[in-house]
């Protein structure tokens, strides 16, 4: 199944490409949250080959099973590689998964959910279900027949989310006192370059100057590009919604 998903998937990549620039504004040229899933879904793929589902020690027999009805809740930013990720593992265990996109990026999650029917797999092994988080986030993760939820998202949306079943913590990314990065407490986040200062979260007090000239010099090194611009090798793009201008002006 797995290997049916890759050739799906590989079939639609510049589909993937021109998704993720029209929604989040990645240009066209930043292929690492297109190309990135291929080599989860062949890093499960393999681990499939060797994992033992059931093992003896002594009498003891230990057996690895499917958890159940697993809900997939990714964020509008990452429309694409964190959906694949964690179905693709979910898959391998033998779990169905429910997809539960952002309402601000739901063309990704419609098509990646093309791309699994076109691999042919089972009936219900993939749901996509689309919506807001209060609407159908926080009732998804509600449900009784899920057994599972992975949650990747804003620090809002995971507090509730998290009031209702037992969640893995999400990843933080804090400033120390003396500006410098400090250690993650759990899971760090892949956008590692997030931080907690410039007044939408806590800083250290006293040490903001050091929070802007930090984050200042990591702006004035980026390069941006157009959202169709293919010649410009650069992960930065336009800003494509109102909500997201109006964040980043303060």
């Amino acid at each position: 199944m797995i290997d049916r998903l890759i050739a799906a998937y590989e079939a639609r990549v510049d589909d993937f490409a021109d998704t993720l620039a029209s929604e989040i504004g990645a240009p066209v040229s930043a292929r690492a949250q297109v190309l990135g899933p291929i080599g989860h879904m062949k890093v499960a793929r393999e681990l499939l080959q060797s994992y033992r589902f059931e093992t003896h020690i002594g009498d003891t027999i230990i057996r690895r099973e499917p958890i159940g009805v697993c809900a997939l809740i990714s964020p509008w930013n990452w429309p694409i590689q964190t959906p694949v990720i964690k179905f693709v593992y979910a898959l391998a265990a033998g779990c169905t998964s429910i997809m539960k996109g952002s309402d601000a990026s739901p063309l990704s999650g419609i098509l990646l959910a093309e791309t699994v029917e076109t691999a042919d797999l089972p009936p219900g092994v993939f749901n996509l279900i689309l919506g807001r988080g209060r609407i159908v986030g926080e009732p998804l993760s509600a449900h009784p027949d899920v057994a599972l939820v992975s949650f990747t998202g804003s620090t809002g949306a995971g507090i509730k989310v998290g009031e209702v079943p037992a969640l893995g913590r999400k990843s933080l990314h804090r400033m120390t006192e003396d500006g410098r990065d400090g250690g993650a407490h759990f899971r760090r986040c892949a956008a590692s370059r997030r931080r907690l200062q410039a007044g939408r979260a806590r800083r250290p007090r006293g040490r903001s100057s050091a929070c802007e000239r930090s984050s200042s010099s990591a702006v004035a090194r980026c390069t941006l590009a157009g959202t169709s611009d293919g010649s410009i090798p650069t992960p930065y793009g336009a800003v494509t919604t109102t909500s997201s201008r109006d964040f980043a002006r303060g």
